[in-house]
């Protein structure tokens, strides 16, 4: 994992010395939750969505008139809302992410986007947690003037994030005791503002 980061850090310096870079901030609301296979077919509730936020920062590089590589670091509270107060995590879970997003401008502004983003898993005390984490973006963003963007984007996890391989949970419909062997993945939305110095 750490030759990856390496080298797409390397890449992504050489990228930047090559051509026109832009620097940026940007911050917003963030919806998230975990899917848990083969939980969620023997009719457990789903946990509700978490309300939290995401912000950092991001270069523009432009690769051509119609493409852009955008990389950022962003601090990201993600994790699941609870099924009831009485479990519900407030802290959640801190990553860093490190996304990198291929955007292509479609129309006047209009970007649509699409790239790997890694996470680090910052709060240790989550024994159960992986420290990693590795997801998709898709989005869209839109120039609202030369210095302010609005940006959409969904993150999908594409690695299991659970250390807990089986578990044992009672199924609500047959209350008999059921062996699971989960896989739970990172889902979450952001909608950002994001303010370019140029």
């Amino acid at each position: 994992m750490k030759k990856i980061v390496l080298s797409l850090v390397l890449l992504l310096f050489t990228t930047m010395a090559s051509a026109q870079v832009t620097f940026g901030l940007k911050a917003g609301p963030m919806l998230s939750n975990v899917r848990t296979q083969d939980i969620d077919t023997i009719s457990f509730t789903k946990p509700n969505q978490r309300v939290s936020f995401v912000a950092g920062a991001f270069a523009t590089i432009g690769l051509s008139d119609k493409l852009t590589l955008q990389p950022e670091l962003l601090y990201a509270n993600k994790g699941i809302g609870a099924f009831d107060r009485r479990f519900d995590r407030p802290e959640g879970f801190h990553y860093l992410n490190l996304p990198v997003m291929l955007q292509y401008n479609l129309w006047r502004g209009l970007n649509l986007g699409a790239g790997p983003e890694l996470g680090i898993l910052l709060n240790r005390d989550l024994s159960l947690v992986n420290d990693f984490d590795l997801g998709l973006n898709l989005g869209a963003s839109y120039a609202l003037t030369d210095r302010w963007v609005i940006n959409i984007r969904y993150n999908r996890g594409l690695i299991d994030i659970s250390n807990a391989q089986v578990i044992t949970a009672i199924d609500p419909v047959t209350t008999e005791f059921t062996r699971v062997d989960t896989e739970s993945t990172n889902r979450s939305w952001q909608l950002t503002v994001g303010y370019l110095f140029r």
